[in-house]
């Protein structure tokens, strides 16, 4: 086949993009295992490259599925990614306080991972129903519905980061399927109402808020009251709700609302996140020579907090690369969106995006300490083998997808 056939049924600049990051993500962690104090990291960019040629797999397999074979099988996923997360919190393995994956012999398995991809695949399959109205409150119980169960799931682990991930899934795809803003900002009130009743005046500033929001979205008396009554009773179950939450994610919470609290606790690494960002200027370091990096100083080098490495041996021209390929991803995955005749289809990269933005906006925000610690992975650069080819098979299904854009 001609390379100009493929580039008529996938999206190659796309997938570059992707194999780009992927690429500077192996570099990266292969400098994260050199130095005295690196030996527990020595190999990981072997084992990243393991995973890079399993999810090139995933990708291929990914772009080569017609759309027919993805809306036939989205129940089929959403249903087997309820069952693996609940698996995981009865045999998963316990690490770092949660418990998150499962031991799939000697390869750690996240299903957390997986069940983003089943809720994209479930919610484009419901969303795409155009005999639906989705203007109106009582057909966006479904969708919410399907989010809530694994988000509650995923939650038990307890994984809040990837968690709320599954939410900007929802509002991404409720948004392209049409929702009205103002009805999509009521969705949002139940969780603005648990954050605001942690400072009494503020919660009653949201009330008015809320009264004015309500009162513009025409909504009926019985939904109206139903809101304001239960919006009221998630506020004042909040310290029920933080009771529930593991220590260290309390402390996390609490180190980023309060500047300079605890810097060497729970604070830790985004102030040294922060040092060894600022130390790389602009052009950085050079790869290698990271002395935040080498020394240790830089806690989760290579998961959490893989872009701070970046910043400290490539500076700020290093970091803007990266910014740059992700804004041609998320460019090209609404450019893809808007251009598909397949509802579904559209609504898949609509849900790809949001997740990827989600994902890789929150990590840099929390490496530049404007975002709590929740242990989210970088998209494509941070180690981790379900991360990586699970962001590899959806960028995949939105190169296929522009492949197919006149398909229905």
């Amino acid at each position: 086949m001609r390379l100009s056939d493929i580039e008529k049924r996938v999206d190659l600049s796309l997938i570059a993009c992707a194999l780009i990051l992927s690429g500077i993500g192996v570099a990266l962690i292969y400098s994260t295992g050199q130095g005295p104090l690196a030996a527990s990291r020595v190999g990981l960019y072997f084992k990243q490259l393991t995973w890079l040629g399993v999810g090139l797999g995933a990708l291929s397999v990914a772009a080569a599925l017609p759309l027919r074979i993805y809306d036939g099988f989205a129940k089929i996923l959403y249903l087997m990614a309820i069952v693996l997360l609940v698996a995981v919190l009865v045999v998963g393995e316990t690490r770092y306080g949660a418990r998150r994956w499962l031991d799939l012999g000697g390869f750690l398995f996240q299903p957390s991972e997986f069940a983003k991809i089943a809720v994209i695949l479930f919610l484009g399959r419901i969303l795409s129903n155009r005999r639906t109205d989705w203007t109106t409150f009582r057909s966006l119980m479904l969708p919410v519905a399907v989010t809530l169960i694994p988000l509650a799931l995923i939650f038990k682990e307890p994984d809040l980061g990837t968690g709320f991930s599954l939410v900007a899934i929802l509002f991404g795809m409720l948004y392209w399927a049409g929702v009205p803003a103002l009805n999509l900002a009521v969705l949002v009130l139940p969780v603005v109402s648990m954050l605001c009743s942690f400072w009494g005046w503020v919660w009653l500033i949201f009330f008015g808020a809320q009264w004015l929001i309500l009162h513009r979205s025409r909504l009926s008396v019985v939904h109206y009251v139903f809101v304001m009554i239960g919006n009221g009773a998630l506020g004042t179950a909040t310290n029920k709700v933080w009771n529930s939450l593991e220590e260290y994610q309390k402390e996390r919470i609490i180190s980023f609302l309060s500047s300079g609290v605890d810097r060497m606790g729970a604070g830790y690494q985004a102030v040294q996140s922060k040092i060894a960002i600022g130390s790389g200027n602009v052009i950085g370091k050079g790869f290698l020579n990271g002395t935040q990096k080498s020394l240790a100083f830089l806690p989760q080098q290579h998961t959490d907090f893989i872009f701070a490495v970046l910043g400290e041996e490539f500076g700020f021209i290093g970091c803007c690369v990266v910014v740059f390929l992700y804004a041609v991803i998320v460019w090209k995955g609404i450019s893809i969106a808007a251009r598909a005749r397949s509802r579904f289809g559209g609504l898949v990269c609509a849900g790809v995006v949001s997740m990827l933005l989600y994902h890789a906006g929150v990590n840099m925000l929390m490496t530049l300490g404007l975002a709590p610690v929740t242990g989210l992975p970088l998209p494509f650069l941070s180690y981790g083998g379900s991360a990586l080819i699970v962001s590899l098979a959806v960028v995949g299904a939105m190169a296929g997808i522009a492949g197919r854009l006149h398909e229905y």
